[in-house]
């Protein structure tokens, strides 16, 4: 090549050409990482050790699952590099091989390890993925020089602006947007509570009429319009009332759910014990049936805000011979007519700690328990 005649040269074409190669790695990066994470998981869904497949061991599962968030991430960032123009081609190339062919290597050598002895051998096809994810690195730049480059630029005051075309409809999604944040702005607290709870905007995605059934465009839309504006917190039942929706009765619905968009009603989690942290299956907390509702023993730990909510979400065990992953029931509809709270004797704790106790009282079916609130070594009443 150094003998050639060069015919011509095009300044500038340099960077360009490099980051068209660079996209095409990255492409190919993509492939290669949706093999690699399709391959090791098929196996360990197959393999088995101890009687198990080995993919139901923690350790095996949690390598799997960051093997399928990098090769969606290598995805989406080639994808938005593919989509890019002008001045934006170059940096945004260079992020996505940045993200993509590092990750690329990394994840070929999971599905080795993944594979165990096996995959260390030369009949199986493990390896292969292992020596192109390596070249296409060295052609093209490895991660450091890549992340170099990348925050070269992004020093130099180049910022990625995202961007989506939307369709017709989202005019009008603005127009409705816009109406209901000028009313927003002329309410007075109680007022505009009631309107972010009655128009559907405070969670736009829920069905109607407790939301506004809004689509992916819609949400956008909404997101944008009020941004910056003061939006109520429904706390922990942002996530309890879509599961009301789809699990409760018609009556818990309606009698539930309005009260909770407009702040009158918050909601804690009950899931917590001494026993059964991160393990929510190993809760010990104890409820059966009785005449008019049910007897619920036992206690919770770690019960954020509790003192401030009037409804609770709480994993109990319902069948005490059932295997340990079976037998538990969520009651919905819990209230507290009563509480006990206590101060804290450990200067480490940064807030209020409060552990529920449960009386064994029969409470009303409409609320399936009576609770007791109370918080360190001494009580005092505050009923």
């Amino acid at each position: 090549m150094s003998a050639a005649e060069v015919a011509d040269v095009i300044e500038g074409a340099a960077d360009p050409a490099m980051a068209i190669l660079r996209l095409l790695a990255a492409a190919e990066a993509c492939g290669g990482l949706a093999a690699c994470t399709e391959m090791a998981t098929a196996y360990a869904s197959t393999r088995e050790q101890f009687g198990r497949v080995i993919g139901s061991f923690q350790s095996v599962k949690h390598h799997l699952a960051n093997m399928l968030i990098d090769s969606d991430l290598a995805v989406a960032v080639t994808w938005d590099a593919s989509r890019a123009n002008g001045t934006d081609c170059v940096p945004v190339a260079t992020m996505a091989a940045g993200l993509a062919l590092p990750a690329y290597r990394r994840i070929a050598l999971q599905n080795i390890q993944i594979h165990g002895g096996v995959g260390y051998t030369w009949e199986h096809d493990a390896h292969l993925y292992v020596c192109r994810a390596t070249v296409l690195l060295n052609l093209f730049g490895d991660a450091r020089a890549l992340n170099e480059k990348t925050s070269d630029e992004h020093s130099a005051g180049y910022r990625r602006r995202n961007r989506i075309e939307l369709p017709l409809i989202a005019d009008e999604y603005r127009r409705a947007a816009e109406e209901f944040r000028s009313r927003i702005a002329e309410a007075d607290t109680g007022a505009a509570r009631t309107q972010w709870a009655r128009s559907g905007y405070l969670q736009p995605h829920w069905r109607e009429p407790f939301g506004r059934g809004a689509d992916s465009v819609e949400q956008l839309v909404i997101e944008e319009v009020l941004a910056g504006i003061d939006k109520p917190s429904l706390g922990l039942g942002e996530w309890v009332i879509p599961a009301l929706l789809q699990h409760g009765s018609d009556e818990q619905i309606e009698r539930l759910i309005w009260p909770t968009l407009e702040g009158e009603v918050r909601w804690c989690q009950l899931f917590s014990e001494r026993g059964a942290g991160s393990d929510a299956a190993a809760v010990s907390t104890r409820a059966h049936r009785t005449e008019g509702g049910w007897l619920v023993f036992g206690q919770k730990v770690w019960t954020s805000d509790a003192m401030a909510c009037q409804r609770g979400l709480e994993t109990v065990r319902t069948d005490v011979d059932a295997l340990k992953h079976k037998g538990i029931t969520t009651p919905l509809d819990r209230a507290y007519p009563a509480s006990v709270i206590e101060s804290s004797g450990n200067s480490s704790d940064a807030g209020t700690r409060c552990v529920p106790f449960r009386n064994g009282r029969k409470p009303p079916s409409r609320a399936p328990s009576g609770h007791q609130w109370t918080n360190g070594p001494q009580r005092r009443s505050a009923r």
